[in-house]
């Protein structure tokens, strides 16, 4: 495909952009009927694969993130299907459906009105307000959240944990304490001295 936005307006880029975008998502709700539609013909197990989400990610190529995200849109669309004008509209974007999906689940809430209401209240929302709107309104918060440790280079790794409000505060209580010896501290200072 040839690029050919160089040649265009700005005037011209920024409506060619807006009309893009709107076809993506109309694009997006498309492939979510047609993961469907395959899930319900089975095909993808026709095909060798043992889950629709195998078939997502190596016949289609998606990652395992975006696999994750379009199936359980579609299947949250499949039982709320009036969500999908605000797929469209970019007011509900896959990735607070595919996490909605997952609180439902995690929550068993199996009440369509419920869901609407909530997702109603997801509506704009960045991944992270969602994020925590759903984990404040859990029964069980630490079953939203894995505590992960991830290899970020040959010497350094990230980890995610999830801390409530005592634990944050003794944190930086004992961050307080250190601080007014060793100077200011970073968290993972903190902790550094800590585990030592």
């Amino acid at each position: 495909m040839k690029n050919t936005t160089f040649s265009l307006s700005d005037t011209e880029l920024l409506s060619a952009t807006k009309t893009l975008v709107r076809e993506e998502r109309e694009l997006s709700i498309k492939v979510l009927w047609h993961l469907r539609e395959v899930e319900k013909r089975m095909l993808f197990a026709r095909r060798g694969f043992q889950s629709l989400y195998e078939y997502a990610k190596v016949e289609l190529g998606y990652s395992e993130g975006a696999a994750h995200r379009r199936i359980a849109s579609m299947r949250l669309l499949k039982e709320l299907p009036e969500l999908e004008s605000k797929v469209e509209s970019g007011a509900l974007p896959l990735s607070t459906l595919a996490q909605a999906h997952s609180f439902f689940r995690a929550e068993k809430i199996s009440e369509s009105q419920i869901k609407r209401e909530l997702i109603v209240e997801l509506e704009n929302k960045s991944y992270r307000e969602v994020q925590k709107e759903l984990i404040t309104r859990s029964t069980q918060p630490e079953k939203h959240f894995c505590e992960s440790i991830k290899p970020v280079s040959l010497s350094h790794h990230k980890m995610s944990i999830l801390l409530d409000e005592a634990m944050l505060k003794d944190l930086e209580e004992l961050r307080a304490i250190l601080s007014s010896s060793k100077g200011s501290l970073s968290v993972q200072e903190v902790l550094q001295f800590a585990l030592k």
